[in-house]
């Protein structure tokens, strides 16, 4: 059989293995496979998925909240496909296409977010900083495109308020580069929404966020 490598003028893998044996040095090895911006460090193997949503406070410590998520400002937050995720109770009366319809079953434990915090990115064609709120998700939960929705926000004037927003783009390390309401991290524990709907900081800033909306996978 031909040798591809023969008259080639080149130098085969095995020959350089072999001067590189010689030489007490390594010449070849398997090219490290380096992860994407889209699958950041830390992120999980996206798994089984077994969806979850809950309504949590809007910081600085998580807070679940029993009530219906809710729709409106063109956004909807269909839940009725996940298990209710919060360490209150249900909330029971709401529309079923948007609200939890499933309570957790026997030996399933609350998959309550395990913090939520204040972050500021600068936004160019806002041209200033805007703060989001970062919600982290507990270990063994992660955001993904498949759920139907990741995270949004229900915002003041009033409580509950009147004014909404979602975040549907991923991300890696936050919504740099100009995602003005907001991201999530695919197959990560982390995402992003607006602290305020009007979304540049200012002195004196309106319309804060009230109520934060998640829906997530677990493995279990």
């Amino acid at each position: 059989m031909h040798n591809p490598d023969e008259n080639c003028g080149c130098v085969s893998r095995r020959d350089l293995i072999k001067k590189a044996a010689v030489a007490g040095t390594v010449a070849w090895a398997t090219p490290m496979i380096v992860g994407s911006l889209a699958s950041p460090a830390g992120a999980l193997t996206p798994g089984p998925c077994t969806k979850y949503a809950v309504k949590i406070g809007p910081g600085p410590s998580v807070t679940c909240e029993p009530f219906c998520f809710e729709n409106g400002s063109g956004y909807t937050f269909p839940a009725n496909d996940a298990y209710w995720a919060g360490s209150c109770s249900r909330p029971t009366g709401c529309s079923p296409s948007t609200n939890t319809t499933m309570a957790r079953t026997v030996g399933m434990t609350a998959k309550m977010p395990i913090g939520i915090s204040t972050e500021y990115f600068f936004n160019a064609s806002l041209g200033g900083n805007v703060a989001y709120r970062k919600v982290t998700l507990a270990s063994g939960c992660y955001f993904t495109s498949a759920t139907s929705w990741q995270i949004g926000g229900r915002y003041e004037p009033g409580d509950p308020g009147t004014i909404w927003k979602e975040a549907s783009s991923s991300c890696a390390s936050g919504p740099i580069g100009g995602n003005v309401q907001g991201c999530y991290t695919e197959g990560g524990s982390t995402a992003w929404i607006l602290a305020f709907a009007d979304g540049l900081v200012d002195t004196t800033p309106e319309d804060d966020i009230n109520y934060v909306y998640l829906k997530f996978c677990c493995s279990s």
